[in-house]
């Protein structure tokens, strides 16, 4: 299986507040946070929402992104 690989892009939206990861997640998005070693792949909004504020501040500050898949690549 092959895992999706994190292409910086700029136009890339970033997620900097709760209310946009609520957003993400009530729209059935990824986020990716590519500057994390643990968080560096696609994870369901609706599952980041649930971290601890601790957690999901630190994410925040390291930038939390809108995950795309490329359009040739297979899902």
């Amino acid at each position: 299986m092959k895992v999706p690989v994190y292409k910086g892009k700029a136009t890339d939206v970033r997620i900097n507040s709760l209310r946009a990861l609520n957003t993400a997640a009530q729209s059935r998005r990824s986020v990716i946070v590519p500057g994390s070693r643990a968080w560096n792949m696609p994870r369901p909004a609706a599952f980041m929402i649930q971290l601890s504020g601790v957690v999901l501040f630190q994410l925040l500050r390291m930038g939390m992104y809108i995950y795309q898949v490329k359009s040739g690549d297979k899902k």
